[in-house]
């Protein structure tokens, strides 16, 4: 709860008095968002305390809803005489940064809560990350399969190495207490074009 209260910019005493843990923390994260700057959490709306087995099914379903680029799914209904590699890579990675920046306290609550609730970080890999992998790997597929791209030997890599850059852009960066950290508009223009590059038939 430290680290959350830091990232936070609040005391981990004041984090306590609305939230007995992590769990309900996360929960009414994943409800309410989080509040916008200069707007306090009132005790009113705070989530119920729910246990690691009520908050589970419920966030597996939150993220099974919250976890999908509708960006690919543009894309790929792009006819094969229209399709702009690099002008596809800069509308998924820029919805993805905006879902990690939607997101950003969730993620870090769900990273510092591994070890001790490692069954929500397994819940979040599956519905979270792991769909998000499936999406961009059908997506490349599709791609090589149209000679949109060149022939990846395993396009699962290349789409585990754009969750895992975006993730560090998108996140971990500012959990590192970078200084200054990339912006979105200083780290995708280069990002974008050196993987369209590197993806060209």
């Amino acid at each position: 709860m430290e680290d959350i209260a830091s990232e936070a910019g609040v005391s981990k005493a004041t984090l306590y008095l609305y939230f007995p843990g992590k769990l309900q923390l996360f929960h009414y994260i994943l409800e309410h968002g989080t509040p916008a700057d200069g707007v306090s959490v009132r005790p009113g709306d705070v989530a119920l305390a729910r246990t690691e087995d009520e908050l589970l099914p419920h966030l597996a379903k939150e993220l099974r809803r919250q976890s999908r680029l509708p960006s690919i799914d543009s894309c790929a209904a792009t006819p094969e005489e229209e399709i702009d590699i690099e002008a596809e890579l800069r509308e998924i990675l820029g919805e993805m940064w905006d879902l990690l920046d939607a997101h950003r306290v969730q993620i870090v609550i769900l990273e510092k809560s591994a070890q001790e609730f490692p069954e929500l970080a397994r819940v979040y890999d599956r519905f979270a990350r792991k769909r998000i992998l499936e999406q961009l790997e059908s997506y490349l597929q599709l791609r090589i399969e149209q000679g949109a791209i060149r022939k990846l030997h395993r396009p699962g890599v290349v789409a585990r190495l754009m969750t895992e850059t975006m993730g560090w852009l998108g996140w971990k960066q500012l959990d590192r207490r970078l200084a200054p950290p990339y912006s979105r508009a200083d780290a995708l223009p280069d990002l974008v074009s050196t993987l369209a590059a590197g993806l060209r038939s």
